[in-house]
């Protein structure tokens, strides 16, 4: 991991005919640590009799498949965005998930009567350097800000900056806003009744994943059965903590 000296400039203008020796000067701080990324296997598995794989008028075999990836993605999902780490064998404990890793900078806090358009303005304002760049940005919100966004009096001013975005609002989406992408994200919901959105550095997740996803089909000739199975090895964490493993480049927007 890195930690940075936050937006403290140590830049120095030198005398070019002293020849003034840089060294006298303070150097520019930033420290380095060990980043282990220990992937944990996910697994979802179902069982069914051989007849009924043999026999099905439809192939069961691909259709459980679709379900198990589709299992597994939504499992890796909600764990990146509420994993809380630790032992047991929900999925939530693979790791440490975005909205449980503390922030170095505090939360940004609303009312009812804030505009939310102007409270993501000041949470790219309060992420420092770490927001200059837009592109990198991106905006997580619930369903419950979503709703909030789209009922805003300035939402549709984001149209000047792309003439599509009006009509992606008037459909039900969302457009770029104060040049940062936003996504709708259903687990937040979970969060502070809904009230919830993390602003953050779309690079400085660290998503650690290993050979892919397995497939394997495991006789039970006791039983009858096959055993179906889909795992993956996974590890995420934060790669810009402070020494106190707080995080830079994310912030929450949450209603006081």
């Amino acid at each position: 991991r890195i930690s940075w000296g936050g937006d403290t400039l140590k830049a120095y203008k030198i005398d070019y005919a002293s020849a003034a020796d840089y060294n006298t000067k303070a150097q520019a701080d930033f420290a380095t640590g060990s980043l282990t990324l220990k992937p944990e296997m996910l697994v979802a598995w179902t069982e069914l009799l051989e007849h009924d794989l043999d026999f099905a008028t439809v192939d069961l075999s691909a259709y459980i498949m679709e379900q198990l990836t589709r299992t597994i993605s939504r499992a890796e999902e909600k764990a990146l965005i509420l994993g809380t780490a630790g032992v047991g064998d929900s999925y939530l404990n693979l790791f440490k998930g975005i909205t449980q890793i503390p922030n170095v900078a505090t939360d940004v806090t609303y009312a009812d009567t804030d505009d939310y358009v102007d409270k993501i303005s000041d949470a790219i304002n309060k992420l420092g350097v770490y927001g200059e760049d837009r592109g990198q940005l991106v905006l997580l919100v619930s369903n419950t800000v979503a709703n909030r966004l789209r009922k805003s009096a300035k939402i549709l001013n984001v149209g000047y900056y792309d003439p599509k975005a009006v009509s992606i609002v008037r459909e039900g989406g969302m457009p770029m806003i104060h040049g940062v992408e936003v996504q709708e994200i259903p687990e937040l919901e979970t969060i502070n009744a809904g009230e919830t959105a993390v602003l953050m550095r779309r690079d400085f997740g660290l998503l650690g994943q290993r050979q892919g996803i397995m497939f394997r089909r495991v006789a039970r000739p006791d039983l009858f059965k096959i055993i179906l199975v889909m795992s993956e090895f996974v590890d995420f964490t934060w790669q810009y903590q402070d020494v106190g493993n707080n995080a830079f480049g994310k912030i929450f927007i949450k209603k006081a």
